[in-house]
């Protein structure tokens, strides 16, 4: 084995070992109470039960929301597009899609709601587990924040946090 190539195993190991650390630490959020926010790697949809909602969209054409595949495989609001169908029912970005009658336990596989949506089948039926942290709520004041501004957040934070600790070196 020549040089270059040596240098070159070597060069990918370290990427692909700093890709897993970072997986590992994007993966659990710690928030300032101690609790844990959870979403193996979906800023998107989340896996804490959150609050679930029953949707019913009857009208013909488009759905009105973009839809985007979580590493698990389901389906999650990726965004909603204002005066849709999914808009009038509420649904907001970050929202699981989930197979109806499950109370919010079993995601809708993104390739079975995809060809759902595309069909001429209505109304879709589909309830959503939307992730809300207790936030600005929980201390008295406003809303709940969502799971993706939550976790944006958060790796603001992490971020700060990292950069100081490397300058103080």
């Amino acid at each position: 084995m020549n040089f270059f190539n040596r240098i070159g195993n070597e060069a990918k190991k370290l990427a692909d070992d700093a890709k897993k650390n970072l997986n590992k630490a994007s993966n659990t959020l710690a928030t300032s109470s101690g609790r844990t926010f959870r979403g193996d790697g979906e800023s998107l949809g989340g896996s804490a039960p959150g609050r679930v909602i029953a949707v019913s969209l009857p009208g013909t054409g488009t759905l009105g929301v973009s839809v985007e595949r979580a590493p698990a495989g389901t389906a999650v609001v990726g965004r909603v597009i204002d005066g849709g169908q999914a808009a009038g029912a509420g649904l907001q970005r970050g929202d699981a899609i989930c197979l109806p009658g499950t109370d919010g336990g079993q995601g809708w596989p993104y390739g079975d709601f995809l060809a759902l949506a595309k069909s001429e089948v209505r109304p879709v039926v589909f309830d959503v587990r939307r992730i809300e942290t207790g936030g600005a709520a929980a201390a008295g004041g406003g809303a709940a924040t969502s799971a993706d501004a939550f976790a944006r957040r958060q790796a603001v934070i992490a971020a700060a946090e990292a950069r100081d600790a490397t300058h103080k070196k």
